[in-house]
């Protein structure tokens, strides 16, 4: 099973790999929406405040909540520099509702599309691991989520085909082979 252990090694690596990856461009993705809005509308600071959610948008569920309040707190206080007429808590309350559809459209439409290609999941199993992990363990158990069951599925996928007397790696061994052929098959002949 020492060949059985490696690749599985080597596939649990890059789950894990791939949702920080996933991780990183989702944040980037988040970051630059907020960044793109808050200029166009006109909050002193856009810049500093894309880069604000960009880090705690890595924080899942309460991280984008966390980096609006000072995107709110700038439009509260600054105002806007497109529209000086306008009374700043009207402002803010635009901005709130920025980031509301930001945030928004970075939890129901990015997040589950990216991580889904970063993990190999379907976008509802990512839906629905964030919160099951968020009711089991909180925080800490949302950020855990996807790349857990994307573990799990992977181990069961490997049991699965053990069972059933196939080899787990078959489609993994003819990429490498580079002709269609297994390397059982090659070994073989």
């Amino acid at each position: 099973y020492e060949r059985d252990g490696a690749m599985l090694a080597d596939r649990t690596g890059a789950i894990w790999r791939g949702y920080v990856y996933g991780q990183l461009i989702n944040s980037f993705i988040t970051g630059l929406m907020v960044f793109g809005v808050l200029a166009l509308v006109g909050v002193q600071g856009a810049f500093l405040l894309g880069v604000i959610m960009m880090l705690f948008n890595m924080i899942p569920t309460f991280g984008p909540i966390i980096a609006a309040f000072p995107g709110v707190l700038a439009a509260l206080v600054g105002g806007s520099t497109q529209w000086p007429d306008m009374n700043n808590l009207f402002f803010a309350l635009i901005v709130a509702g920025i980031y509301v559809v930001v945030v928004q459209a970075q939890a129901n439409i990015i997040a589950p599309k990216v991580m889904g290609r970063a993990v190999r999941l379907s976008p509802v199993i990512i839906m629905m691991s964030l919160i099951v992990g968020f009711n089991v363990a909180g925080l800490i158990g949302s950020l855990l989520a996807v790349p857990v069951v994307a573990t799990i599925k992977e181990f069961v996928s490997y049991l699965y085909a053990k069972v059933v007397d196939r080899d787990p790696f078959a489609t993994e061994d003819r990429e490498r082979d580079g002709d269609g052929k297994s390397m059982e098959a090659t070994d073989a002949s």
